[in-house]
C-alpha cells in the first residue's frame, strides 16, 4: 500500500502540470489519523433575490435599523431586505462596469466610471466635486467619507454627519509623486494605494486635517486595480508588480505564488472595467472558520486565497468563465449574500448548500505521484465520505469520478466512476481499478464529485492489496 499525494492548494506556472483544486479547498483535521487531511466543498448557492440588470455591480450592508443591503445593478439602486425583498432606491448610476460603495448606515456613496454618487432614502444623486475632479474610490472611516480622486494623490473627506465635498477639505499622499488607484481601511488605519507605492494614514482629532500619515509605512508596493481591492478584518489587493497582498502589521505582506503572478501579468492586456467579466476584481467571504479572498482573474478564472490555511484554490461555476459572483455582503446570522457577474441575481453563499442555485457544484480534487521507474497503477482506493446518498433519483446512488494524466495534463484518459454507495452504506470504499502504465516524471490523477452530497476526501492510496 502506498500514500496517493492529495494537493493541498491549486497551483499552474508554464508548462507544470496543473494543479486544479476546484471548489474545495485544504482544512486541517484531527479526525484523520493519518496527516490530518481533508479537503472539503467550497459552500454552494441557494437563490436569495433577482434584480433587474444584466449582472450586479455591488452590495453593501447598510448598517442602519433594518440591516438589509444597497445593491447596484444596471444603472439603479436596489435595497434588499435580510428576507429579500427588493425595492427600486434610485436610478441614474450610470456605466456598466463594477462599482464602489460605502456607507454610514443612512446615507451610501457610490463610485463609477469617475463618478460620486449618493444613495439617501429612494433617491440618486451626484455629488458635486470641486472642479468636477473625477473619483477613484470611496471608503468610511471614523466618521467620514474618504474620496480618493485622480488629481495629484488628493483625498477629500466629509464632516461627520454630512455628505457634501468641501474644496479645502482634502490632503494629498505624500511618499510618491504616482496617482492614486484606490483606498483600503484595515483595522482602524487608511490606506492610499497608489499605482506605484502605498502609504497609511491614521484618524486624528483635527478638524482641518483629520488623517496624519504613519511614518516608516510607506511602501513601493502599488496597486494594479481598484477593483482587486477587498476589505474584512484586513484588506488585500493586486500589486502593480502582479502579486497579491494583504495588509500587515507594518508593510504589505505578499500571499501569492510564481504561478499566480503569472496569470495575473498574462491576464492584464485583456482587462477591460467597463465590462464586470473582464475586471481584475476582488472581494472577501468566511465560512465555518475560513476566511477567503476571492479573485477574478479574466482568461484564467477566479482564484481563492484562504486566509486560514495560506493555501490557494479555485472556483468556478458550471459553464462559466468566472465563478458567478463580483460582490458579496456578510448579514445578521453570518449570512453572506452574494452578486452575480453573469446575471442580475443575488444568493446566500452557504455550507448547508449542495449545489449551487440548480447547478451542479462540481468539485476537482488532484493528486500528483512523483514516479522513478515505469510502473503499473493497478488500483486507487479512496478514504472519503461515504453513504450519505438520497433515497430518490438521480442521487440515490452518487458517484466519483477519476481520470490520469502521463504527460503532465496536457491529455489525460476518460474519467471513470465508482459509486460511494447507498444510503447508510458506510462500508463503501470507492476504488478505482487498471489505470494503466505509469512513467516518469510524475502521474497526475484528478478526482470528481458533481452529485449534490456532502463530500470530503481524506486520504487516496494506490496499488493496495485488496483483500
Amino acid at each position: 500500500m502506498s500514500s496517493l499525494p492529495i494537493a493541498r492548494g491549486a497551483y499552474r506556472r508554464r508548462d507544470n502540470s496543473p494543479i486544479r483544486l476546484v471548489n474545495a479547498f485544504f482544512e486541517q483535521d484531527p479526525t484523520n489519523v493519518r496527516d490530518q487531511v481533508s479537503m472539503i466543498g467550497r459552500p454552494g448557492l441557494k437563490p436569495f433575490a433577482t434584480l433587474a440588470g444584466s449582472s450586479v455591480a455591488g452590495v453593501i450592508r447598510r448598517e442602519d435599523d433594518a440591516d438589509g443591503m444597497l445593491c447596484v445593478s444596471g444603472t439603479s439602486a436596489y435595497a434588499v431586505s435580510t428576507a429579500g425583498l427588493i425595492t427600486t432606491a434610485g436610478t441614474g448610476v450610470a456605466g456598466t462596469g463594477r462599482v464602489r460603495m460605502a456607507t454610514d448606515g443612512a446615507n451610501t456613496m457610490i463610485v463609477r466610471a469617475g463618478v460620486l454618487y449618493l444613495h439617501l432614502d429612494t433617491t440618486v444623486s451626484v455629488v458635486e466635486m470641486p472642479d468636477n475632479i473625477e473619483v477613484l474610490d470611496v471608503v468610511f472611516l471614523a466618521g467620514r467619507f474618504w474620496i480618493a480622486t485622480v488629481l495629484d494623490g488628493r483625498v477629500y473627506f466629509t464632516v461627520p454627519g454630512e455628505t457634501t465635498v468641501d474644496a479645502l477639505n482634502y490632503f494629498s499622499a505624500e511618499s510618491s509623486p504616482d496617482k492614486l488607484e484606490g483606498l483600503a481601511v484595515s483595522g482602524d488605519e487608511l490606506i492610499l494605494l497608489g499605482r506605484s507605492s502605498i502609504e497609511y494614514w491614521t484618524p486624528v482629532a483635527d478638524p482641518d486635517l483629520p488623517a496624519q500619515r504613519v511614518l516608516g509605512r510607506a511602501s513601493k508596493v502599488g496597486c494594479a486595480s481598484v477593483h482587486s481591492i477587498a476589505m474584512g478584518d484586513l484588506a488585500a489587493w493586486v500589486g502593480d508588480d502582479n502579486q497579491v497582498y494583504r495588509s500587515g502589521e507594518a508593510l504589505p505582506i505578499p500571499i501569492s505564488d510564481a504561478g499566480m503572478v503569472e496569470i495575473i501579468r498574462r491576464s492584464r492586456p485583456g482587462l477591460d472595467a467597463a465590462d464586470p467579466a473582464k475586471t481584475l476584481g476582488g472581494w472577501m467571504f468566511s465560512a465555518d472558520g475560513h476566511s477567503f479572498y476571492v479573485l477574478d482573474v479574466p482568461g484564467f478564472g477566479t482564484h481563492a486565497f484562504d486566509f486560514t490555511t495560506s493555501q490557494w484554490c479555485e472556483f468556478a461555476s458550471l459553464g462559466r468563465s468566472l465563478f458567478n459572483a463580483s460582490c458579496g455582503a456578510k448579514l445578521s446570522e453570518g449570512r453572506w449574500v452574494i452578486g452575480g457577474t453573469f446575471d442580475g441575481k443575488l444568493r446566500v453563499l452557504s455550507p448547508d448548500a449542495l449545489d449551487d442555485d440548480g447547478d451542479p457544484l462540481v468539485r476537482v480534487y488532484p493528486a500528483l505521484l512523483p514516479v522513478r521507474d515505469t510502473d503499473s497503477c493497478f488500483n486507487v482506493i479512496l478514504e472519503c465520505s461515504v453513504g450519505s446518498a438520497s433515497l430518490h433519483y438521480p442521487v440515490d446512488n452518487p458517484k466519483v469520478g477519476a481520470r490520469v494524466s502521463r504527460d503532465n495534463g496536457k491529455t489525460w484518459l476518460d474519467w471513470t466512476y465508482a459509486s460511494l454507495g447507498l444510503q447508510g452504506d458506510y462500508t463503501q470504499r470507492p476504488a478505482f481499478k487498471g489505470l494503466g502504465r505509469m512513467d516518469p516524471p510524475s502521474h497526475l490523477f484528478e478526482f470528481r464529485v458533481s452529485d449534490p452530497i456532502e463530500f470530503t476526501l481524506r486520504a487516496a492510496r494506490y496499488n493496495e492489496v485488496v483483500r
